[in-house]
């Protein structure tokens, strides 16, 4: 009876420490509306630094919120895709993204790609990679339409 309650004990102390190491990150995307009934898309990555769903969905809705403009308001929920981020699984992480853009000042349309090697030790660094790639093809008048459609690998070190 004793070394099952030694056990037991033992068992409940690794799954703390397995519950303690579990982090979170992930992406999001809302579509807000201006005063002039112009409406387009915020799209925000988070890395593994949150000890919850709930943390790393407030640190997401905050993120939007920042980059929303003064004269513009959420006009959609907000998309959560939230990444368990899991130290020491053995895979690095890469994949691509692509999304929609529109220029402000001719009104075309057109879609944008980025691809990442599998260098990242999470799914939100990937994401948070291909966004920045993403961001960094787009012209000053352009802005998103879409958000951004994530196919992330995970592949052995």
């Amino acid at each position: 009876m004793k070394k099952m309650l030694i056990t037991l004990f033992l068992l409940g102390i690794i799954a703390s420490k397995t519950q303690a190491q579990q982090m979170y990150g992930g992406s999001a995307f809302v579509f807000v509306k201006n005063d002039k009934g112009i409406t387009r898309v915020l799209n925000a990555t988070e890395t593994c630094n949150n000890s919850s769903y709930s943390q790393v969905q407030s640190k997401l809705e905050t993120s939007l919120r920042y980059i929303m403009g003064s004269r513009e308001e959420f006009s959609s929920q907000i998309y959560y895709t939230v990444d368990r981020c899991v130290d020491g699984d053995g895979k690095m992480y890469g994949g691509a993204a692509s999304v929609k853009v529109k220029d402000l000042k001719s009104g075309r349309t057109r879609f944008i790609n980025a691809t990442e090697s599998c260098q990242n030790a999470s799914i939100s660094g990937a994401k948070r990679r291909l966004e920045t790639s993403l961001k960094s093809v787009m012209s000053l008048s352009e802005e998103f339409e879409t958000g951004i459609s994530y196919d992330i690998d995970g592949c052995s070190r």
